[in-house]
Protein backbone atom coordinates (compact mmCIF):
# COMPACT_ATOMS: atom_id res chain seq x y z
CA UNK A 1 0.00 0.00 0.00
CA UNK A 2 1.37 3.38 -1.02
CA UNK A 3 1.41 6.12 1.60
CA UNK A 4 0.07 9.56 0.87
CA UNK A 5 3.63 10.90 1.18
CA UNK A 6 4.74 8.51 -1.57
CA UNK A 7 1.78 9.63 -3.67
CA UNK A 8 2.71 13.29 -3.24
CA UNK A 9 6.37 12.56 -4.03
CA UNK A 10 5.25 10.71 -7.19
CA UNK A 11 3.06 13.68 -8.16
CA UNK A 12 5.97 16.09 -7.68
CA UNK A 13 8.20 13.82 -9.77
CA UNK A 14 5.62 13.79 -12.58
CA UNK A 15 5.44 17.58 -12.64
CA UNK A 16 9.24 17.88 -12.49
CA UNK A 17 9.68 15.55 -15.45
CA UNK A 18 7.80 18.04 -17.66
CA UNK A 19 9.58 21.23 -16.58
CA UNK A 20 13.04 22.65 -16.07
CA UNK A 21 12.10 24.03 -12.66
CA UNK A 22 9.09 23.78 -10.39
CA UNK A 23 8.02 26.20 -7.70
CA UNK A 24 6.85 24.69 -4.44
CA UNK A 25 5.22 26.29 -1.40
CA UNK A 26 5.46 24.35 1.81
CA UNK A 27 2.92 26.01 4.08
CA UNK A 28 3.84 25.49 7.70
CA UNK A 29 7.18 24.00 6.72
CA UNK A 30 8.65 23.59 10.18
CA UNK A 31 12.28 22.57 10.62
CA UNK A 32 12.36 19.93 7.88
CA UNK A 33 10.30 18.49 5.07
CA UNK A 34 8.81 15.04 4.73
CA UNK A 35 8.63 15.39 0.97
CA UNK A 36 11.24 14.89 -1.72
CA UNK A 37 10.86 17.90 -3.97
CA UNK A 38 13.82 16.96 -6.17
CA UNK A 39 16.65 19.02 -7.56
CA UNK A 40 14.45 20.97 -9.98
CA UNK A 41 12.36 22.44 -7.18
CA UNK A 42 12.66 25.98 -5.87
CA UNK A 43 11.07 25.59 -2.44
CA UNK A 44 9.51 28.45 -0.48
CA UNK A 45 8.65 27.70 3.12
CA UNK A 46 6.30 29.66 5.34
CA UNK A 47 6.25 29.20 9.09
CA UNK A 48 5.34 31.29 12.12
CA UNK A 49 8.49 30.14 13.95
CA UNK A 50 11.79 31.81 13.11
CA UNK A 51 13.60 28.99 14.91
CA UNK A 52 11.93 26.36 12.72
CA UNK A 53 12.75 28.31 9.56
CA UNK A 54 16.39 28.67 10.56
CA UNK A 55 16.62 24.90 11.10
CA UNK A 56 15.14 24.03 7.71
CA UNK A 57 18.11 23.62 5.37
CA UNK A 58 16.06 22.51 2.34
CA UNK A 59 14.33 25.82 1.67
CA UNK A 60 15.43 28.17 -1.08
CA UNK A 61 13.22 30.96 0.24
CA UNK A 62 12.11 31.38 3.87
CA UNK A 63 9.12 33.46 4.87
CA UNK A 64 8.36 34.19 8.50
CA UNK A 65 4.60 34.47 8.38
CA UNK A 66 1.17 33.00 8.82
CA UNK A 67 -0.40 30.86 6.09
CA UNK A 68 -3.80 32.25 7.02
CA UNK A 69 -2.92 35.89 6.39
CA UNK A 70 -0.03 35.82 3.89
CA UNK A 71 -1.16 36.43 0.34
CA UNK A 72 0.63 35.06 -2.72
CA UNK A 73 0.00 35.96 -6.32
CA UNK A 74 -2.18 33.47 -8.22
CA UNK A 75 -0.19 30.81 -10.09
CA UNK A 76 2.97 31.54 -8.08
CA UNK A 77 3.50 27.86 -7.32
CA UNK A 78 3.22 24.58 -9.19
CA UNK A 79 2.77 22.59 -5.98
CA UNK A 80 1.55 23.61 -2.53
CA UNK A 81 1.88 21.20 0.37
CA UNK A 82 0.66 21.59 3.91
CA UNK A 83 1.24 18.74 6.35
CA UNK A 84 0.39 18.59 10.06
CA UNK A 85 -0.59 22.27 10.10
CA UNK A 86 -4.36 22.71 9.76
CA UNK A 87 -5.05 21.28 13.21
CA UNK A 88 -3.07 24.19 14.68
CA UNK A 89 -5.18 26.89 13.04
CA UNK A 90 -7.97 28.65 14.86
CA UNK A 91 -10.14 28.72 11.71
CA UNK A 92 -8.75 26.21 9.21
CA UNK A 93 -11.47 27.00 6.68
Amino acid sequence: MTSYIDQINDFIEQISSKRNKIFVLEAGCGSRSTFDFGIKAFVTGVDISLEQLRSNKRLDNKILGDIVTDIFQPLSFDVIVCRDVLEHLRRPD
